[in-house]
């Protein structure tokens, strides 16, 4: 019998109200290190969701990127949720809305659809690792077309990419091997706010000022991506069992693995989606 989603789902959950502003929905993602929060409203029901990618997209086409997070409301940038599950359902369940929809989280609700918990790629990911053991390789659910730049590459080129893709995540090489991997908690997280990422940065040299004199001068410097990488991430073989990638996410905390061959080689990389939908896979074996 597939486990239910009362079995692995997360509570008590971290929730927003509408009037809630956006310096306080990243200063949550931060603190408790989560991807999304649930909007609810005076009744508990749940009625939207802010991901980290939801956010950065909404800063960029709602023309939000000039302005402070703490000006922002939620009710400005909210998806609306159309799905969620009961307690009693099954994780397959669960996993199929996911991967139908696009989703990476569903609000899990009572008979009076009042929010209970959450279910999640992480919790999934988690019932994979315990129940699926030797089912399944990396091979076989691994994304074989992956995004990638050079150390080099500019922010302005990185963020692009991940607002542009479903995937997400890119992974830098430096001459064929994986040096570092970016996601969206890599920008959501900076020290700065996020508009401050498109901004200029320097660093101080000693030079000669337009004036001539001898002086400690400032050299813009635009920000790349070696910036903001996550540097040496770890990495699974491509032939390996995919319970021990979902071991590896779950230890580190982490939400990809670049996949590599024997010669540690860049061939892919694994996600949480694609453990998600392993276990459709595995189930319809």
């Amino acid at each position: 019998m597939s486990p239910r989603v009362s079995s692995y789902m997360s509570t008590p959950v971290i929730a927003v109200e509408p009037s809630d502003n956006l310096a306080h929905v990243r200063n949550l993602m931060i603190k408790y290190r989560i991807g999304r929060v649930i909007v609810i409203n005076e009744d508990g029901r749940p009625i939207g969701m802010i991901t980290k990618k939801s956010l950065m997209k909404a800063m960029i086409r709602k023309g939000l990127i000039t302005k402070p997070l703490e000006t922002i409301l939620v009710s400005q940038v909210l998806s609306k949720i159309s799905q969620t599950v009961r307690p009693s359902q099954s994780i397959i369940k669960a996993a199929k809305k996911m991967v139908k929809y696009k989703i990476s989280g569903l609000p899990v609700v009572n008979e009076d659809n009042k929010l209970v918990g959450i279910i999640t790629k992480t919790n999934i990911v988690r019932a994979f690792s315990e129940r699926f053991k030797g089912k399944m390789e990396v091979n076989e659910i691994m994304e074989r077309e992956f995004l990638e730049v050079t150390p080099m590459h500019t922010v302005f080129y990185v963020v692009n990419l991940i607002i542009s893709n479903p995937l997400g995540k890119v992974l830098v090489e430096d001459n064929g091997r994986v040096v570092g991997i970016i996601a969206e908690s890599d920008i959501i997280s900076l020290s700065y706010s996020y508009p401050s990422v498109f901004k200029v940065k320097y660093r101080k040299k000693t030079g000669v000022s337009p004036r001539g004199v001898l002086s400690v001068t400032r050299e813009h410097v635009v920000p790349i991506a070696q910036d903001i990488m996550t540097p040496n991430p770890i990495t699974v073989l491509e032939d390996e069992d995919a319970s021990i990638a979902t071991r590896l996410m779950i230890l580190h905390n982490i939400s990809s693995l670049p996949v590599v061959d024997r010669e540690d080689e860049a061939k892919g990389i694994i996600t949480k989606m694609n453990i998600v939908s392993g276990i459709i896979k595995i189930r319809g074996k």
